[in-house]
Parts: C-alpha cells; structure tokens; sequence
C-alpha cells in the first residue's frame, strides 16, 4: 500500500500520535494488505484516512453514481478512480476547554481544490471529466458539539475533507485531484 512521504506524512504522524495520547482517537486502520494494493488504494501527500474517531461531516453533495462513471470515461490510455474521501493536515480550526462543559465549533472557510502530479491530459480537459474546476475554491461549513465530563480537558480540530481522484495513465503516470467536500472533526480528552 503506498502511503503518503514526506511533510505531509510527518504531520500526519506527528496528528495521529498527538491526538492517540489522549482518550479518543487513534490511528487510522487500513485494510489486510492484499485488499489495499495499486493507485486505487494510494492517499496523497498531506492527507489521510478518516480514523474509526474521526467524525466527517460532507457540506458538498456527492456526485451520483450515473453521472460520475459517465463523467470518469477518460479514454484508453487515462484512467480515473471514483472519488475515496480522505481528510487534509491543515487545521482549519482548534479549541480546548476544562469540563464540565461542551466545545461547539463551527467552520466556514473555503478551500481551494488540489491538484499535483502527472495526469496524462490537460487540466482544463480533467476539469471537464471530474465536473468541476481544477481552478475554484469550494466554501466547507459545518458544526460540532463535544461533551468534556468534570476533571477531564477536552480538544477540537477541524480538517477539511476532500474526494481523491487517482488519475493514472498507460506510461504509469500518477496525479492526484482533491476536492473539498465538508469537515472532518477530531475530538478527543484527556
């Protein structure tokens, strides 16, 4: 399974071991190794796997089923997954508190869609076949609400999530396209 290097993974390890220490979140768990193989499976630098823990609120409604497979028919030699949703590394908002008490955190912010890699056809064209612009940022809002008990300090984290793209082509040229589609929460005490 190709994992994310880099930066983006440090932080991503730096996240996960962070927020393990405290009571709720652990580590993203990933699939028996021979159901988790090839371009498919892939995550992007900087971004990750929603954990067991992770609450994922979607702001922007999924493409249906019909239109994206008609939409994903790039041709013999580009080929596009359907989208897998992963959640970025860049906080959006944060905040703690002393219980007893309730953390409320809302998110508006706008995001811009990503794309990096190789893909084998023009940006302009992918645009065209994903639906959307590889140019536009998209607006993700959402509320949470976290009970912290007495004695306990509880924490929030906004990310945002996005639906992954994994475009690959017969010269085995890999890119990935990520579109922001909502929040994802990670909420923890210790």
């Amino acid at each position: 399974m190709k994992r994310a290097t880099g930066i983006g993974a440090l932080v991503g390890a730096a996240l996960l071991s962070t927020i393990a220490s405290g009571t709720a979140i652990a580590a993203p768990q990933a699939g028996p190794a021979s159901e988790r193989t090839g371009a498919a499976y892939a995550i992007a630098d900087g971004y990750f796997e929603p954990g067991a823990h992770t609450i994922v609120k979607r702001s922007v409604p999924q493409q249906s089923p019909a239109n994206l497979k008609a939409q994903l028919k790039a041709g013999d030699d580009v080929h596009i997954s359907e989208p897998k949703e992963v959640c970025g590394t860049k906080v959006l908002e944060k905040t703690s508190g002393q219980g007893k008490t309730t953390l409320v955190m809302t998110v508006e912010k706008s995001v811009k869609v990503s794309a990096n890699g190789e893909f084998g056809i023009s940006k302009d064209e992918l645009g065209v076949k994903l639906g959307f612009s590889l140019d536009k940022s998209i607006t993700v809002k959402d509320e949470t609400r976290y009970e912290v008990p007495a004695g306990k300090t509880g924490f929030v984290e906004a990310y945002p999530t996005f639906d992954q793209y994994t475009v690959t082509d017969d010269d085995g040229r890999t890119g990935f396209v990520m579109k922001p589609t909502g929040v994802c929460f990670n909420q923890w005490k210790k």
